[in-house]
């Protein structure tokens, strides 16, 4: 095998590792009011480095399918903002997110 097809399969087995890695994980979790420890419906979650977003759920319930580390913003009218970086696919499955009112 010549050199130049080597550094081809070489390059193809490190851009195909990295498409692995940048597979989407689905992040879920509920997210809960501090002070009372009720769900809370309708909290915004957003991923600051992909841009997808979504709210919770009547339970305070969410899933955001996103590529890893995902930086999560939590925000809700009357409530102080929250940050959360998930990078892990261990970490992406049920998180507890507490936010306290402002």
């Amino acid at each position: 095998m010549s050199y130049h097809s080597r550094i081809k399969f070489f390059l193809l087995g490190i851009v195909s590792c990295l498409s692995f890695w940048a597979e989407a994980q689905t992040i879920d979790g509920i997210v809960i009011d501090s002070s009372t420890q009720a769900p809370l419906e309708f909290v915004n979650v957003y991923d600051k480095n992909s841009g997808k977003g979504t709210i919770t759920n009547s339970e305070g319930y969410f899933e955001l399918n996103v590529d890893l580390p995902a930086e999560l913003q939590f925000s809700f009218l009357g409530f102080k903002p929250k940050t959360k970086v998930i990078s892990t696919p261990a970490e992406a499955k049920g998180i507890n997110v507490e936010i306290s009112s402002s």
